[in-house]
């Protein structure tokens, strides 16, 4: 059996930022905030697994998105994008 992984490893350039606040309600919406991030990354960097993907932070902090690049320049245009 494989998993997702072992067909596209990791790519070399990470970027971690935090998550935007998308608020309804009162509350935040995760499921807009992770919609929002995954548009922004296809229209602005390219195909899902083939120059992004989403990576696991080193932090535990879960306010944190965590993105690995194929590119080094489109991990610095995300952090320019998300980062604080």
């Amino acid at each position: 059996m494989h998993a997702l992984w072992d067909r596209y490893p990791e790519l070399p350039f990470s970027a971690v930022a935090p998550w935007p606040q998308i608020i309804y309600n009162g509350q935040v919406d995760w499921i807009a905030s992770v919609d929002h991030v995954e548009t922004w990354l296809s229209t602005h960097v390219g195909l899902h697994w083939v120059h992004w993907c989403w990576s696991m932070s080193s932090t535990a902090d879960p306010y944190m998105c965590a993105v690995a690049f194929a590119r080094n320049t489109d991990s610095t245009l995300f952090l320019l994008q998300f980062g604080e």
